[in-house]
């Protein structure tokens, strides 16, 4: 045909004759071979976020249950038992300057003095 224009296959770099000018794969097979494989990385970047924020809130959970007469934890203690401030779900500010932040139903609220105390967000 005259309107075919050679192109390289986006996946398997395959020389082929286009039958449109927005043509990228030599193949329907070469296409779905190419968004699987960008599905999954996806995939696997949105469940790595999902494991550090499952991990916070655990570690969130168990401290609050666990030790009842400590309230309040320094950063360093928290990154020591594996929290990552890198991994939250919500972040705010109240009127008296201090910064929250939130994973899930759980905060954790940094007072004036630097130290972090946990929260848990009750139903209503």
């Amino acid at each position: 045909m005259e309107n075919e224009l050679e192109k390289n296959c986006v996946r398997c770099n395959t020389a082929y004759l286009a039958k449109r000018i927005d043509q990228k794969f030599c193949k329907d097979r070469c296409r779905y071979r190419f968004n699987n494989h960008l599905r999954r990385k996806r995939e696997q970047e949105r469940k790595g976020i999902n494991n550090m924020l499952r991990k916070n809130h655990v570690l969130l959970k168990k401290l609050l249950n666990s030790f009842k007469s400590q309230r309040k934890y320094s950063a360093d203690q928290l990154r020591k038992w594996g929290f990552s401030f890198d991994f939250f779900t919500q972040m705010s500010t109240d009127t008296n300057g201090e910064v929250a932040i939130g994973i899930y139903n759980y905060s954790l609220v940094q007072g004036k003095d630097g130290m972090y105390k946990i929260e848990k967000e009750e139903k209503l």
